[in-house]
């Protein structure tokens, strides 16, 4: 099967940036387990998916994330997405 990906930064075809952000908490509440994250963005020096990821494990673990965490919040992510996906398309 082939796969495409659409990277729609600005809104222009879908307007999924609280869904994504919501997801994306989840994920991290889900993998890391509940800390006080703060929702927002000009509390992270990199305002990407990546830098805010590296912030959160360093400000609350003091660590780097492993390899490993990063797929499993990956995987959790990309489930989370995928399960709203389908709860909205059952509408």
């Amino acid at each position: 099967m082939k796969q495409l990906a659409i990277f729609d930064i600005d809104g222009t075809l879908m307007r999924t940036a609280q869904l994504d952000a919501d997801c994306f908490l989840r994920a991290i509440t889900d993998e890391v387990g509940a800390l006080p994250i703060s929702t927002n963005l000009q509390d992270y020096t990199h305002i990407t998916d990546s830098g805010i990821t590296q912030q959160i494990f360093r400000d609350h673990l003091g660590r780097a994330p492993h390899d490993d965490e990063l797929l499993r919040l990956q995987q959790r992510f990309a489930d989370l997405l995928a399960q709203s996906l389908a709860s909205h398309t059952a509408r």
